[in-house]
């Protein structure tokens, strides 16, 4: 099963649970944001895999998750107030931390998505665990390009969950040789 499945699971969980769409939330590149014109886009993307072949193949999925907001139209000196951010935002979504803590509850040690997996993975593969959460990034800016090659400045945060394991199954027998 490849890992995108993985992350398009995760995405419907967001999408089903939280106040995003697909115009707000989708799988990503680096957990950077699309060049979109929404004010605020939640990212979720591929951040590498941990392999253990000993006897059977077990793949450890971490995950990375990106919060942004534009601040196209915002001044450059009020890009860091956080006073003035917050209430730019707040009409848009909930708090940042709000938004955190429901990434946090809805992804931390949360089985429903191992068990939705299992339902449409292969009969040799299973999925076990659960995302947990590791550590939150700083908040920064980025600028990915829009397709007119202007700057898109977004601000935001990044989240790190990592544990969910896939176990693939190796069902082999040597041949004995007499």
């Amino acid at each position: 099963m490849l890992p995108s499945i993985v992350y398009q699971a995760v995405y419907s969980r967001l999408t089903d649970n939280l106040p995003f769409d697909s115009s707000t939330c989708g799988v990503t590149l680096n957990g950077l944001p699309p060049a979109v014109q929404a004010p605020y886009y939640l990212c979720i993307s591929d951040n590498g895999a941990d392999v253990d072949s000993g006897g059977n193949l077990i793949y450890t999925y971490h995950m990375k998750i990106g919060l942004w907001y534009s601040v196209e139209g915002i001044p450059t000196d009020r890009i860091y107030d956080n006073h003035f951010l917050t209430e730019r935002f707040s009409t848009l979504l909930p708090s940042v931390k709000g938004i955190e803590r429901d990434l946090i509850d809805h992804l931390h040690g949360d089985d429903t998505l191992a068990t939705s997996l299992n339902e449409i993975s292969n009969e040799d593969e299973q999925f076990y665990n659960a995302f947990y959460y590791k550590k939150k990034s700083p908040c920064s800016i980025e600028t990915p390009k829009k397709p007119t090659n202007t700057d898109s400045k977004w601000i935001g945060f990044t989240m790190d969950f990592s544990g969910l394991s896939r176990v693939h199954l190796v069902n082999y027998t040597l041949p004995i040789y007499e």
